[in-house]
């Protein structure tokens, strides 16, 4: 049989249709509407039999009801090994003449329709279920309507418990400055996720349990139609774990003071604020390598522990105090102009030098000299650090145990060199004096 050509308004037509020869089983062509029905890639060449498109059996129950039929014929049709319902629609048409238009409908019949919704809720409720997240879902009222097992068992409350958003709001959040905050991020999220149909992170909260103790929960909302849609899980753990990666990544191991890389970080913060003054004190223990050579590297370590407590107590909670490697310390002190930065400087030198440390078992004195910057119009924090630098070396020239500030000052007898009180060292019994 010759391939009749397809009607070109056929593809125009958004329902299934199928141009069917006069013998009422061969089809001559899809359009595309039909072509997605029946699964593109299973279509046979046409034209083809109509049995090889929804079945032989179907097939053979249309071409029975072609003659007089007027109404559309249901049949069970197979499709890609599946049983669908579907309803054929048979008109005859001119062009090409002796062909029919076959409209095709895919239907489900209630009873079907009723077992597809159930499976569906069914499938949608055993998955939210399943999720490692909780979810919650409130209808347009705020009250919640459901819980999955894991959000329920997240704060400790049933699921027939706190249904009212107001009771959650109370126990949830006992605080009421925190709640209040909280309830305002909700509103804002509810407003967000309205106007643009999206998701909304709403961060991390910490919740007060049924227990009373807290978790810290990452929530995520959406707006649904009618519903609030929440989802959230405890993130305590992963917070904790980032919070100490973080803090063995900006921290001295040994002294417990900030490392270069995070000294560096907050210098450039401070120096940020260009209305306040800023000083700088690059420290140095003296002889310390004499420490090592005497006592060993356990001994040179509980000395440096020691005074790094020493530096810390003697400064305030808001100057930046690190340790940048060996025995070299360093310390920001934001607002303290050139006069200020050299009496803490003094203090500092003075906690060192006033009593002794004790380490493997051995009481010992120890000096340390200071170089003191304070920032100009354009320092940066390498310039300020290279200026604090020169002022530790005229320190060190100079005899140690003293606070300079730059090599010019010290060599002309100003202010470069700032007049110390000398250290009575070794005086007391069993006290070891350091020297090169």
């Amino acid at each position: 049989m010759s391939k009749s050509p397809a009607p070109a308004w056929m593809n125009s037509v958004k329902a299934p249709l199928l141009l069917v020869a006069g013998d009422g089983m061969t089809v001559v062509a899809l359009n595309t509407a039909a072509l997605r029905l029946f699964e593109t890639l299973l279509v046979p060449a046409t034209p083809c039999a109509l049995g090889q498109l929804i079945g032989v059996e179907a097939a053979a129950g249309f071409e029975l009801s072609m003659d007089g039929q007027a109404g559309p014929v249901v049949l069970a049709a197979r499709i890609g090994g599946k049983t669908r319902t579907l309803a054929l629609e048979a008109a005859p048409i001119e062009d090409p003449p002796g062909h029919w238009v076959v409209t095709v409908h895919d239907r489900i019949t209630e009873m079907e329709a009723g077992i597809y919704v159930s499976t569906i809720y069914e499938d949608l409720q055993a998955i939210l279920e399943w999720l490692p997240v909780g979810v919650e879902i409130f209808d347009s009222t705020g009250n919640s309507v459901f819980t999955n097992v894991h959000g329920a068992r997240l704060f400790g409350w049933g699921a027939d418990e706190l249904n009212d958003i107001e009771e959650w709001w109370l126990h949830a959040y006992p605080d009421p400055e925190y709640r209040e905050l909280a309830k305002r991020t909700w509103a804002e999220a509810i407003a967000t996720s309205r106007a643009e149909g999206s998701a909304v992170l709403l961060s991390d909260w910490m919740v007060t349990c049924k227990d009373g103790s807290q978790k810290l929960a990452h929530f995520r909302f959406r707006y649904v139609g009618d519903h609030h849609v929440l989802a959230y899980w405890d993130v305590s753990e992963q917070r904790q774990m980032e919070a100490e990666l973080r803090h063995h990544a900006d921290t001295d191991v040994l002294t417990g003071l900030r490392n270069r890389r995070r000294f560096f970080t907050d210098a450039a913060a401070a120096l940020a604020i260009r209305e306040e003054p800023i000083s700088v004190l690059m420290m140095d223990l003296d002889h310390f390598k004499s420490i090592n050579d005497r006592f060993g590297h356990a001994g040179g370590d509980a000395v440096l522990r020691e005074v790094a407590d020493r530096f810390r107590r003697a400064l305030r909670e808001t100057d930046v105090l690190a340790r940048l490697g060996g025995e070299e310390f360093v310390a920001l002190l934001p607002g303290a102009d050139r006069v200020q930065a050299e009496l803490v400087a003094e203090q500092l030198r003075h906690f060192i030098s006033a009593s002794p440390l004790e380490a493997a078992g051995t009481r010992m004195m120890l000096t340390v000299s200071i170089g003191v910057a304070t920032r100009g119009r354009s320092d940066d924090i390498d310039a300020l650090l290279a200026r604090a630098d020169q002022g530790l070396y005229t320190a060190k020239r100079h005899g140690r145990n003293r606070v300079c500030f730059e090599a010019s000052g010290g060599d002309h007898g100003g202010r470069g060199v700032a007049p110390v009180r000398k250290s009575a060292q070794a005086t007391a019994p069993g006290v070891v004096p350091l020297r090169k």
